[in-house]
């Protein structure tokens, strides 16, 4: 993706919630930023956001080793250092590792480059 306006004033992700099924569901979408050493996610957190990571295998070995990771799907915007593009990834089944339910990439935003801007309001399901 070339254009993204972060934030949600202007653009959103848009997710068939048959086909991404989050572990809390998509009726209040919540973010939280993961900046521990080993991985801790929040209860309740459907998007996480981390920085060093830079693929989805290393997200899908981030989430099944992270603390508090849900057993059900998770979003994750990553990238592999600050300032650099950022990518959004799914996995299904966040605290499994590998195998046919782990991570993959959905999209990489080209000029998206701080983290901090997402809001829950760029995510939403139908």
């Amino acid at each position: 993706i070339t254009s993204f306006s972060v934030g949600g004033s202007q653009d959103s992700f848009a997710f068939l919630a048959a086909a991404f099924p989050l572990a809390n569901g998509w009726g209040t979408i919540r973010l939280a930023t993961d900046c521990s050493a080993a991985g801790a996610i929040a209860a309740g957190t459907d998007v996480v956001l981390r920085s060093g990571l830079s693929s989805a295998a290393q997200v899908d070995t981030y989430l099944a080793g992270a603390a508090g990771a849900p057993v059900g799907g998770i979003l994750v915007l990553a990238q592999a250092a600050p300032g650099q593009d950022v990518s959004l990834y799914y996995d299904p089944a966040a605290a499994v590792p590998g195998g046919p339910l782990q991570a993959v990439l959905i999209a990489t935003l080209q000029g998206a480059t701080d983290l901090s801007l997402f809001r829950a309001a760029d995510f939403m399901g139908f």
